[in-house]
């Protein structure tokens, strides 16, 4: 039985490999603009993407699947929050500054948790989304 994966995101991250995980275990790794056959080891496997911090909604998957991987809403989020508070915290001077960067930092590993930076999506068929 084999799913496969789509990989069409924009540049944004497209220098580093995406982790794929089948059943929360990680199987593979698919680049920028790579087509990968998954091998899943039962009916109605859940896959998901990671990078560094950022994931992917879930999705249950069967045999012959197909998978399109896409870049989802926090990509846009997190771009609209560095141009917003990165030039803020910079304006300021000494300990502050690093403190608001740090601060910045955080609220943005925070977010990356809120929100999905990657959206599965079946080609075919319908799609059984999960949180």
């Amino acid at each position: 039985m084999t799913v496969r994966l789509k990989r069409s995101t924009s540049t944004v991250g497209g220098f580093i490999k995406y982790k794929v995980r089948v059943n929360g275990e990680k199987t593979a790794k698919i680049t920028q603009g790579e087509t990968k056959d998954i091998e899943l080891t039962k009916e109605n496997s859940v896959i998901q993407i990671k990078q560094l911090n950022g994931k992917s909604n879930t999705l249950t998957v069967n045999d012959g699947d197909t998978v399109e991987i896409s870049n989802g809403p926090f990509v846009f989020f997190g771009f609209i929050l560095g141009l917003i508070l990165v030039p803020i915290a910079t304006s300021l001077t000494g300990l502050t500054r690093w403190s608001s960067l740090f601060i910045v930092f955080i609220i943005y590993l925070i977010t990356l948790q809120l929100f999905d930076s990657f959206k599965l999506k079946k080609l075919n068929g319908t799609s059984t989304l999960t949180k």
